[in-house]
């Protein structure tokens, strides 16, 4: 899409006589046939509070090995500039993306879904050749069923696998550690701070405990989860972004979302993901 709004602009500055110079980034995108990824996820995707997320180290990354990459998605939008407050170092990316903030597997009461959100923007019709899927940080926030998230997460990649090509790849992550006694987030983890019954309250600690074995459950089955449908022949792969948050102190901004020392290095853990995968392809 991005491309075609492209030709346009271009076609009616030549059109009109106006003299200007086109980024090189445009004329890369149109002279070559680009590896069209899409990210797909909740606020974490998005880059709540860092613009860019981990996605903006993924395509410089990539970019940087050589490879042409067009990030595709149902939020269109121009290439961004990012510059590092520390390094100064600066480079460009291409924001488009698939991601929500306050996102669920599945809309429940409280919270729109990102299978839902899929449906309505048809985004998945851009054809990616690859597809990032992480998304299940807020029904564990939530502490939502267990049994309904993965019921949820299985139809989700069902309808993807069904609207991306057959040659495309799909990899499925689990999500980043959390940190949720920190005071901008204490409030999200209000379920995790009483018992089912509401007879028993929990300190930080227990909660702390709680909120690690959840998520500890949540993240091994979607691992088995795309294990099981790629032994079966399904185009997907397991990924393990949790491995990329070590530090919850120093690399997250609020106890969920990662900061720019974060997103770094899960952009760099992606980067070596799908330049393994596209070297495996030649």
């Amino acid at each position: 899409m991005k491309k075609k709004i492209i030709i346009v602009v271009l076609l009616i500055i030549l059109r009109v006589g106006i003299s200007l110079t086109i980024p090189k980034i445009i004329l890369k995108s149109l002279s070559d046939n680009p590896i069209k990824i899409m990210c797909i996820g909740d606020s974490i995707t998005d880059g709540f509070g860092n613009p860019g997320s981990y996605r903006k180290f993924l395509y410089n990354g990539l970019t940087q090995k050589g490879y042409s990459i067009d990030m595709v998605g149902s939020k269109a939008g121009w290439s961004t500039t990012y510059t590092d407050e520390t390094t100064g170092e600066s480079f460009e990316y291409d924001d488009d993306n698939v991601g929500y903030s306050a996102y669920a597997i599945k809309a429940y009461q409280g919270r729109s879904g990102i299978y839902e959100t899929l449906k309505e923007t048809d985004c998945l019709s851009e054809k990616p050749d690859i597809v990032i899927l992480q998304i299940g940080t807020n029904n564990v926030i939530d502490k939502h069923d267990s049994k309904e998230n993965f019921e949820d997460y299985e139809i989700l990649l069902d309808y993807i696998l069904e609207n991306i090509p057959s040659t495309s790849m799909l990899f499925i992550t689990t999500i980043p550690d959390l940190d949720p006694n920190r005071k901008d987030v204490y409030s999200w983890f209000a379920n995790y701070r009483h018992s089912d019954d509401w007879q028993s309250t929990f300190d930080d600690d227990q909660v702390e405990k709680l909120v690690k074995a959840f998520l500890k459950n949540f993240n091994s089955e979607i691992t088995s989860i795309a294990k099981k449908r790629n032994e079966n022949g399904q185009n997907i792969r397991a990924a393990d972004v949790y491995s990329a948050i070590t530090d919850v102190k120093t690399q997250l901004k609020d106890g969920v979302h990662p900061n720019e020392i974060g997103y770094k290095s899960m952009g760099e853990y992606w980067t070596k993901i799908i330049d393994g995968y596209l070297k495996e392809k030649k």
